[in-house]
Protein backbone atom coordinates (compact mmCIF):
# COMPACT_ATOMS: atom_id res chain seq x y z
CA UNK A 1 0.00 0.00 0.00
CA UNK A 2 0.89 3.61 -0.89
CA UNK A 3 1.70 6.26 1.96
CA UNK A 4 -0.46 8.27 0.03
CA UNK A 5 -3.39 5.59 0.67
CA UNK A 6 -2.51 4.84 4.21
CA UNK A 7 -2.52 8.97 5.01
CA UNK A 8 -5.90 9.20 3.00
CA UNK A 9 -7.97 12.26 4.81
CA UNK A 10 -11.75 12.05 3.81
CA UNK A 11 -12.21 15.33 1.63
CA UNK A 12 -8.66 16.72 1.75
CA UNK A 13 -8.32 18.74 -1.42
CA UNK A 14 -4.78 19.65 -2.26
CA UNK A 15 -3.13 23.28 -2.70
CA UNK A 16 -0.96 23.60 -5.39
CA UNK A 17 1.48 23.57 -2.60
CA UNK A 18 0.87 20.06 -1.93
CA UNK A 19 0.33 19.04 -5.30
CA UNK A 20 3.88 20.46 -6.17
CA UNK A 21 5.37 18.77 -3.14
CA UNK A 22 3.49 14.93 -4.11
CA UNK A 23 5.29 15.65 -7.47
CA UNK A 24 8.70 16.02 -6.16
CA UNK A 25 7.87 13.04 -3.97
CA UNK A 26 7.00 11.23 -7.00
CA UNK A 27 10.17 12.42 -9.00
CA UNK A 28 12.46 11.12 -6.07
CA UNK A 29 10.81 7.65 -5.67
CA UNK A 30 10.81 6.96 -9.53
CA UNK A 31 15.02 8.19 -9.39
CA UNK A 32 15.48 6.02 -6.06
CA UNK A 33 13.52 3.07 -8.11
CA UNK A 34 16.28 3.73 -11.52
CA UNK A 35 19.39 3.84 -9.20
CA UNK A 36 17.85 0.15 -7.51
CA UNK A 37 17.72 -0.86 -10.94
CA UNK A 38 21.30 0.54 -12.11
CA UNK A 39 23.03 -1.38 -8.79
CA UNK A 40 20.90 -4.73 -9.44
CA UNK A 41 21.50 -4.97 -13.00
CA UNK A 42 25.62 -4.12 -12.52
CA UNK A 43 25.68 -6.95 -9.89
CA UNK A 44 23.92 -9.50 -12.57
CA UNK A 45 26.00 -8.03 -15.42
CA UNK A 46 29.16 -8.89 -13.36
CA UNK A 47 27.98 -12.48 -12.30
CA UNK A 48 26.99 -13.87 -15.99
CA UNK A 49 29.60 -11.86 -18.11
CA UNK A 50 31.40 -15.09 -18.04
CA UNK A 51 29.62 -17.41 -20.42
CA UNK A 52 30.85 -20.70 -18.84
CA UNK A 53 28.79 -22.84 -16.57
CA UNK A 54 31.70 -22.66 -14.24
CA UNK A 55 32.60 -18.93 -14.59
CA UNK A 56 28.97 -18.10 -13.36
CA UNK A 57 28.81 -20.61 -10.80
CA UNK A 58 31.94 -19.03 -9.55
CA UNK A 59 30.55 -15.63 -9.59
CA UNK A 60 27.06 -16.63 -7.81
CA UNK A 61 29.49 -18.28 -4.72
CA UNK A 62 31.78 -15.88 -4.91
CA UNK A 63 29.62 -12.69 -5.18
CA UNK A 64 29.77 -10.05 -2.37
CA UNK A 65 26.11 -10.63 -1.36
CA UNK A 66 26.26 -8.60 1.94
CA UNK A 67 27.83 -5.78 0.34
CA UNK A 68 24.88 -5.89 -2.67
CA UNK A 69 22.42 -5.61 0.16
CA UNK A 70 24.06 -2.92 1.84
CA UNK A 71 23.83 -0.70 -1.28
CA UNK A 72 20.32 -1.79 -2.08
CA UNK A 73 19.54 -0.79 1.35
CA UNK A 74 21.06 2.22 0.96
CA UNK A 75 19.57 3.52 -1.83
CA UNK A 76 16.08 2.67 -0.05
CA UNK A 77 17.20 4.62 3.46
CA UNK A 78 18.24 7.99 1.07
CA UNK A 79 15.12 7.83 -0.80
CA UNK A 80 13.20 7.47 2.17
CA UNK A 81 14.82 10.12 4.01
CA UNK A 82 14.26 12.22 1.03
CA UNK A 83 10.20 11.64 0.76
CA UNK A 84 10.41 12.61 4.91
CA UNK A 85 12.53 15.43 4.31
CA UNK A 86 9.59 16.75 1.50
CA UNK A 87 6.75 15.37 3.55
CA UNK A 88 7.86 17.58 6.68
CA UNK A 89 8.62 20.80 4.59
CA UNK A 90 4.96 20.36 3.56
CA UNK A 91 4.03 19.67 6.72
CA UNK A 92 5.47 22.97 7.94
CA UNK A 93 3.61 24.97 5.00
CA UNK A 94 -0.05 23.85 4.95
CA UNK A 95 -2.96 23.84 7.60
CA UNK A 96 -6.03 21.73 8.40
CA UNK A 97 -6.53 18.88 6.66
CA UNK A 98 -3.89 19.29 4.34
CA UNK A 99 -1.21 19.85 7.30
CA UNK A 100 -2.84 16.14 8.95
CA UNK A 101 -2.11 14.29 5.94
CA UNK A 102 1.78 15.48 5.66
CA UNK A 103 2.08 14.47 9.11
CA UNK A 104 0.70 11.62 8.50
CA UNK A 105 3.58 10.94 5.22
CA UNK A 106 6.07 11.98 7.23
CA UNK A 107 5.85 9.19 10.13
CA UNK A 108 5.05 6.59 7.62
CA UNK A 109 8.38 7.20 5.96
CA UNK A 110 10.27 7.42 9.37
Amino acid sequence: MKNSDFCNIYDLEFSQTSVTHLRLIELKVDFGNFVATGVSVTQLIQIFADRKYTGVVKGITTHDWEEFSTQLNAVKDTTRMQVWNISNDAALSTRGKEYEFWKCMANASR
